[in-house]
């Protein structure tokens, strides 16, 4: 982290801000309507792996 600058606040925003709940919306087509809405949960330690904190010089850290 001391790499690339980052602190611990920095990756635990990332962590929250990609497990949050994104709020939902309705596309409705012709007579049919449907709800759309987003749950980010991590449940792997891979996916926990996958969230980017930052990007320096093009490459995601």
């Amino acid at each position: 982290m001391q790499r690339y600058g980052l602190g611990l606040t920095d990756v635990t925003n990332s962590i929250a801000a990609n497990s949050a709940r994104a709020g939902g919306s309705r596309i409705t087509r012709g007579e049919q309507a449907y709800v759309i809405r987003s749950i980010g949960l991590v449940r792997t330690k891979e996916g926990l792996g996958n969230i980017v904190i930052a990007e320096h010089g093009g490459s995601l850290c």
